[in-house]
Formats: C-alpha cells, structure tokens, sequence
C-alpha cells in the first residue's frame, strides 16, 4: 500500500444506505493535510463536515444530509427527486 504525503489527497464517494435515504447520496470522503477528514455530500452543495476520523466524517455527513433534506422538505423547497426521507 502507498503512502499519502502530505500533498496528495485521495478521494473516495460513498452512499449512503437506501435505508437512510431512499435513492442514496454520493458522499466524497477526503484527508486533509492536517490529518482531518472531510465528508461532503456532492448531491447537496454546501453540505460538507469534518471529523476527526473517516467513519466520524461520514457520519456527521448523513446527519447533517438528513437534517438539510428534512428542513427543506417542511419548508417546501425541492428535494432532489430521487431522494426523499423515509417516514
């Protein structure tokens, strides 16, 4: 396995399960220089944490999806069609 330098980056997507939100999310999971990891929610602009490690990141990413979509949703605004919270 190849070692990161301080410099390059590596990017990774992730879903997030249908049991979460139906239709799934594309989550890019990505190490600071810092040493801290990002997560942000590609489908929703501006929907992006950090966490102190990969599995924290994504997680505090879904939560914050969720909460975003679920905001949206009681206020009347469009929810990407293929996403929807689950009830």
């Amino acid at each position: 396995m190849a070692t990161e330098t301080g410099a390059s980056k590596r990017k990774k997507t992730q879903i997030i399960p249908r049991k979460t939100v139906a239709g799934g999310l594309r989550i890019e999971i990505d190490r600071e220089a810092d040493g801290r990891w990002i997560a942000d929610v590609v489908d929703l602009p501006g929907v992006m944490v950090y966490g102190e490690n990969r599995s924290s990141a994504i997680e505090k990413a879904k939560k914050l999806a969720i909460e975003v979509l679920e905001e949206r949703k009681q206020r009347g605004e469009r929810v990407p069609e293929a996403v929807f919270i689950e009830e």
